[in-house]
């Protein structure tokens, strides 16, 4: 919602009181007995005095420049003696904040207020800035739960169930809050508040995978799905090449068996999550109207490419750079080419790339083949059985978990057996 602004009286009442005094200036002295009556007037109500100080203090110069032909020393004395009440003091600090928050949008509106932005977004709309800003949230979850829902193609849609339902998305705290982060990120123009949306959004991601599993911590749920150097070290884990495991190892190991033995339901709606945010994020990209935004959405962009391949989808991401072609042109030795390849290496737009570096075409990039949990059948087969290095490593880590838990090596042995470990 927007902050209107309308002047208060103070704005005109200085002009206007000149012209009234001008307006009797003609009539034969009429000072004299103006001058009198007005100090009759403020020895009599000393309230007045005190009003009519605190209008100058507010709007100076409402009643001493208007007056200064027809009132006594003794008036101006008074007057400027008299010390504004906290009432005229509060009333100007709002007013003067007033023009820092009117006509601003709710995602405007200063994050830290100041006291008298409080006041002066109170007097203006009758609410807190936090309150705004509260009832701005809500009203875009809304709006983000019911586009998700409106998204999903109809297979899908039958699939989820009670997943793809409104009342479900809104009650699911984390979800809905990455669908809201999505929204905000996709209509804002800042690129520090995109970046601080952006981290906000794989934390809620992070703690929806948490919650829903029950296995290991935000943080390791936020490394596994987003650092390079965790994905390195989960690969060496699976192929056996880490020979004395650590928690922290056995953790991820954990995390990533969760992971993989999820409901197909929670993939398909995190798969749809981030193909609507891709949809998102590459207009809001195109749309740019600086390079500081433009950069903060690619950012965003590559972070949901990412959470996409972790369920099947392809290995991507974008860059806003030149052609190879030109680049390459540009290092040339041959004149012309090169100033052509200079020229053309200044043409810069999105592009995508692949895991091995080779640039591919955007329909590949932002709808690939539909993965494996949109696809596969309910009563699909059993995945092929993985390779005896990754078992090795799942078994060696889980029976050092089993044995942290106090039990003997032949309930460890009994226990990886019941699990599907083939252990002899």
């Amino acid at each position: 919602m927007g902050v209107t602004y309308i002047p208060g009286p103070e704005a005109t009442l200085g002009p206007a009181l000149a012209e009234l005094v001008k307006g009797v200036g003609h009539v034969a002295d009429p000072n004299f007995e103006f001058r009198k009556g007005f100090e009759r007037a403020i020895a009599s109500n000393p309230q007045l005095l005190q009003q009519l100080a605190d209008l100058e203090y507010k709007s100076p110069g409402a009643i001493t420049t208007a007056f200064k032909d027809v009132l006594s020393p003794e008036a101006f004395s008074s007057l400027a003696g008299t010390k504004p009440s906290a009432k005229a003091v509060s009333e100007k600090a709002i007013s003067e904040a007033i023009p820092s928050v009117a006509g601003l949008t709710t995602e405007q509106l200063p994050q830290q207020p100041t006291i008298a932005q409080t006041a002066a977004t109170r007097e203006l709309t009758g609410a807190r800035p936090e309150e705004l800003q509260h009832e701005g949230a809500a009203g875009t979850m809304r709006r983000a739960a019911m586009e998700y829902v409106g998204s999903l193609p109809p297979v899908d849609r039958e699939r989820l169930g009670a997943y793809a339902t409104f009342p479900t998305i809104m009650n699911d705290e984390h979800f809905v809050q990455e669908l809201k982060l999505q929204r905000d990120i996709y209509e804002s123009r800042h690129a520090d508040r995109i970046n601080e949306w952006r981290l906000q959004k794989r934390t809620a991601n992070a703690a929806w995978w948490q919650q829903k599993t029950g296995v290991g911590t935000i943080d390791t749920w936020d490394n596994y799905f987003y650092d390079e150097g965790t994905q390195a070290r989960l690969d060496k884990l699976k192929e056996g090449q880490v020979t004395s495991p650590t928690r922290e190892d056995m953790a991820l190991l954990q995390v990533d068996e969760a992971a993989k033995a999820a409901p197909e339901e929670w993939k398909l709606l995190n798969q749809n999550r981030t193909r609507l945010g891709i949809q998102q994020a590459y207009k809001g990209i195109k749309d740019a109207q600086s390079d500081s935004e433009r950069l903060a959405k690619i950012a965003d962009l590559n972070q949901m490419l990412g959470e996409r391949a972790k369920f099947g989808g392809p290995q991507v991401h974008a860059e806003w750079t030149s052609s190879e072609e030109a680049k390459t042109l540009a290092k040339g030795k041959e004149p012309l080419g090169a100033v052509a390849g200079l020229l053309l290496s200044h043409y810069k737009k999105l592009r995508f790339f692949d895991a091995q570096g080779n640039e591919i075409d955007e329909a590949s990039a932002l709808n690939p083949p539909e993965t494996p949990a949109r696809t596969a059948p309910r009563s699909a087969a059993p995945p092929a059985a993985p390779d005896s290095a990754a078992t090795f490593a799942r078994a060696r880590a889980r029976a050092l978990q089993l044995q942290q838990q106090g039990l003997p090596p032949a309930a460890i042995r009994a226990k990886l057996q019941a699990e599907g470990f083939n252990i002899k």
